[in-house]
């Protein structure tokens, strides 16, 4: 299991709304509100505009859902002093 910000954001206050956004019924779910998604939106944004600033920022090429061959990837990228980011995960 994955275990996200938002998860733990959620488990913090509530474990049952944790439990439930990781096991629930998604038809039953409220959907999210339009500041949260605006939150949401703006962190990205700036995770993107901070990344740019790095030239030499290079990410690590596996199939999505891949973790084992991700996370040889980023040991080897890690070992030849590569500035790594796993956002692509």
């Amino acid at each position: 299991m994955l275990i996200s910000s938002d998860l733990l954001l959620h488990f913090q206050r509530c474990r049952r709304r944790a439990f439930l956004d990781t096991y629930g019924d998604a038809r039953r779910k409220a959907p999210s509100d339009n500041f949260l998604l605006k939150l949401r939106e703006d962190s990205q944004a700036y995770r993107e505009l901070e990344l740019a600033n790095y030239a030499d920022y290079v990410q690590p090429k596996f199939t999505r859902g891949n973790w084992r061959d991700g996370a040889a990837q980023t040991l080897e990228l890690m070992r030849s002093g590569s500035s790594v980011s796993i956002a692509g995960c």
